[in-house]
């Protein structure tokens, strides 16, 4: 994840159930907010293009984007007000029978 590129960030518990599937939480304080928005939006184009099979493909670019902007935009928000930011993602897995 690129948010553990930002030194200094701790991850407590990062696998843990949060009634459902294992999750992946990574908390990052509020001071290093603006560098992770910093980050995302000098490697946009680069986050996109990891993100898609098939830079041709319109529709996969523009997944890419919304995909982005997910992370972008609230990272933005946490930043203007000062606030820590928070990812968590379930994980799901087919093999070992966890599905959405």
């Amino acid at each position: 994840m690129l948010y553990l590129r930002v030194p200094e960030v701790e991850v407590k518990a990062p696998f843990e159930r949060l009634n459902g599937p294992p999750s992946v939480i990574v908390p990052l304080p509020p001071e290093k907010v603006p560098r992770l928005v910093e980050l995302l939006e000098t490697n946009g184009h680069r986050l996109i293009r990891a993100w898609v099979t098939d830079e041709s493909n319109p529709f996969q670019m523009e997944s890419g984007l919304t995909g982005h902007l997910k992370n972008l935009e609230p990272a933005k928000y946490a930043a203007s007000k000062g606030w820590g930011y928070l990812e968590a993602a379930e994980i799901y897995s087919g093999f070992l029978g966890i599905t959405n």
